[in-house]
């Protein structure tokens, strides 16, 4: 169970059941079914809050930064090395689509970057 509240009418949100909940502004909107919350024009207006009412604080989402080239040829490198180590009939095997797709993802990303 998890509570929501509206900054713009004050209104509290509780998913406690599985249907939608809007708070009185009609702001934001709870759904009960899948414990997701909407929001109408501004995701701020809506906080989630403990069962005492505080804001719930949320760690910063880190943004990933992106390899560089070399990381990326480096990946490859590493990829081309260890197909040296497989067995002989490993070798005489067929790739399947999702080594095949993996490698025209790092090729992709290496031609695309810097």
């Amino acid at each position: 169970m998890f509570k929501i509240k509206c900054k713009l009418c004050e209104s509290i949100l509780e998913g406690i059941t599985k249907k939608n909940v809007s708070c009185a502004c009609g702001e934001v909107i709870l759904d009960g079914y899948n414990e997701l919350i909407h929001v109408k024009k501004d995701r701020a207006n809506a906080v989630e809050i403990d069962s005492e009412g505080n804001p719930i604080q949320k760690a910063p989402q880190h943004t990933q930064e992106r390899p560089t080239r070399e990381e990326l040829i480096a990946e490859l490198d590493r990829m081309q090395s260890s197909f040296e180590n497989l067995p002989s009939q490993a070798m005489a095997g067929p790739i399947n689509h999702y080594d095949f797709a993996s490698l025209l993802l790092l090729v992709s990303a290496i031609l695309k970057s810097e």
